[in-house]
């Protein structure tokens, strides 16, 4: 799209700048930049992507919602209904196999805990399935079948299990699937979903208000995209805690104490995500900014590139896109050297 063309000409230009001025110029250079950037997305006020059909959502549709689940995602998305006001607690039905988790969720919210699956479906216009992929059984299939209201949207949280399945094993055809990440847990999450056609506007935009209520919320209209998600917002949380486990440990090898070493290391990430989140820049950009010609962040950057950094990322995203794959039994032969194209073009090669 447009604004991201913009921002990798940006990047460019800005390279393109400090090699040629002199580095005591590069304040000013990256200055100019920034205006240059800002006066041409100023220009740019409209976006080429498909219109977001859930933008501006009012109102809340649903009248009673069960949940089938009471893990940590359960309790994450209860909390962001009870505290955006989206209905009462007592219309939220709970089903999950931990007696002890339903009493906690009941105490805690005022929820009310079903004590059979049937329980928490009956009369939900909304029911959430929140179960690991493993606890798909044949049996919660059938369950489904038998207890879901053909009017009720059904909306997934599952990893990697494709619309099309919970349309075929419970015969709903109002289908949503979502991507959230643990963040959201302090509603501070992202959420990336997809619907069927089935799944009317209104309720499309009662689903987004909800998800908004988990942090921030994006709908794509093919559904593959939320596989890619899994893999970049969805396990996301897991590489950013792995950096920061590496950088508060490395920290503490240079001689800081632990609890030094983790303060300077999540206020720095914190400053700096802040600071790309607000100031609507390519991170190169930024980057580029805080380099100095044979400096410190020089001399690191240079060991992180030839360490392959960027390289072992990308390889983890297409990982995890691929394990994702394999949960919803689809063909997981995608990605650099092991798609069909790239084995083809190898094999002719080799002849």
């Amino acid at each position: 799209m447009l604004p991201t063309r913009l921002a990798g000409i940006a990047a460019r230009r800005a390279f393109l700048m400090q090699r040629h001025i002199p580095s005591n110029a590069n304040t000013t250079a990256m200055s100019a930049t920034v205006r240059w950037i800002h006066r041409s997305q100023a220009a740019l006020s409209h976006d080429d992507s498909k219109p977001d059909p859930v933008a501006n959502a009012e109102g809340f549709d649903f009248n009673r919602i069960g949940l089938v689940g009471g893990g940590k995602m359960s309790e994450a998305i209860i909390e962001g209904f009870v505290t955006e006001k989206l209905i009462q607690p007592e219309k939220i039905s709970v089903y999950d196999v931990s007696r002890k988790r339903l009493d906690y969720l009941m105490k805690t919210f005022g929820v009310q805990a079903s004590s059979s699956l049937a329980a928490a479906c009956k009369d939900s216009d909304l029911v959430i399935i929140a179960v690991k992929p493993q606890n798909l059984t044949q049996k919660l299939w059938t369950q489904l079948r038998a207890n879901l209201d053909p009017k009720s949207v059904v909306l997934s949280i599952v990893a990697g299990i494709p619309m099309s399945n919970f349309v075929e094993s419970t015969g709903n055809k109002r289908v949503v699937r979502t991507m959230p990440n643990t963040p959201a847990t302090i509603q501070q999450g992202m959420t990336v979903w997809a619907c069927t056609d089935h799944v009317s506007v209104s309720q499309r935009n009662s689903v987004a208000k909800f998800l908004s209520s988990l942090g921030e919320q994006h709908f794509v209209h093919d559904e593959q995209y939320l596989d890619m998600a899994t893999a970049v917002s969805g396990s996301g949380p897991g590489y950013v805690l792995l950096i920061l486990e590496a950088l508060i440990d490395a920290a503490v090898h240079l001689g800081f104490a632990r609890n030094v070493a983790s303060k300077l290391v999540l206020q720095t990430v914190s400053g700096t995500t802040t600071l790309a989140m607000k100031s609507g820049l390519h991170p190169a950009i930024l980057r580029n900014s805080v380099t100095s010609p044979g400096g410190t962040t020089a001399s690191a950057l240079y060991v992180l590139e030839q360490g392959r950094f960027r390289t072992v990322l990308a390889d983890s995203f297409w990982s995890a896109y691929r394990r994702s794959l394999e949960l919803g039994h689809m063909d997981s032969n995608v990605g650099p050297g092991r798609s069909r194209h790239d084995a083809h073009e190898t094999d002719s090669h080799k002849k």
